[in-house]
């Protein structure tokens, strides 16, 4: 008895581990060296607008938001595996168990983060740290606001990679990061502050780090 033809893959998907392999390699390197271009072109013109002492400030600033990524605490990197098991049995509902699960214990410990943010700049806490421009210090509210919104975020990506698709989600993260700093430097350029660079990295996490990804996982796995 002759077997059946095997059935067709998808179109656009990657020609099995190989391609995927060779695919999220090549995303995450180009993403990787356009990142790096862009970090190096930047410090010229932060320092031509805003001067040296400015941008200490901003520098500040970030390294001061970026503790907040302690927050993660490991859960994508534990339900992304669950997840990718969850994938192999072909169990759409218990991917999307695990995001819910996920978004329900970031919540848990981004809601508390978010607070201490708030008691911080009550308390002033850029004059604590010696910051000197005048909107330092709701830029540094801001900016840490982006931060925790964007700790949850690689979930997201999890969720893509469970069912093959990590080139995706490697364009999809770079893509926020891309145009994260993009967007300050835009900012900077029109002549913005502190406080205007830090909302246009906020509008990059909510658009290019949520809606975004939201919107493709939507389309293409709905029923996670």
């Amino acid at each position: 008895m002759s077997q059946p033809p095997p059935s067709p893959q998808p179109a656009g998907a990657p020609a099995g581990l190989r391609g995927r392999l060779i695919s999220g390699t090549g995303a995450l390197g180009i993403t990787m060296v356009a990142w790096s271009v862009l970090q190096i072109l930047a410090v010229p013109v932060f320092l031509a607008h805003w001067g040296s002492e400015r941008y200490a400030d901003w520098l500040a600033i970030n390294a001061l938001a970026g503790l907040l990524v302690l927050l993660e605490l490991g859960i994508n990197a534990h339900l992304g595996a669950r997840m990718m098991v969850e994938a192999g049995r072909d169990d759409t509902s218990g991917v999307g168990r695990m995001l819910s699960v996920g978004l329900g214990l970031y919540a848990g410990v981004l809601v508390p983060g978010a607070g201490l943010v708030v008691l911080g700049w009550l308390a002033g806490l850029d004059a604590m740290l010696g910051l000197t421009a005048p909107d330092a210090g709701t830029a540094t509210l801001v900016l840490s606001m982006a931060t925790l919104l964007l700790v949850p975020r690689p979930i997201l990506g999890s969720v893509l990679s469970a069912f093959g698709r990590f080139p995706l989600a490697v364009w999809l993260g770079g893509a926020q990061q891309l145009l994260g700093l993009a967007a300050q430097i835009a900012v900077v350029t029109a002549g913005g502050g502190l406080l205007a660079a830090a909302i246009a990295f906020l509008a990059v996490a909510i658009l290019a780090g949520w809606v975004l990804p939201l919107a493709v996982t939507r389309r293409r796995h709905p029923a996670a």
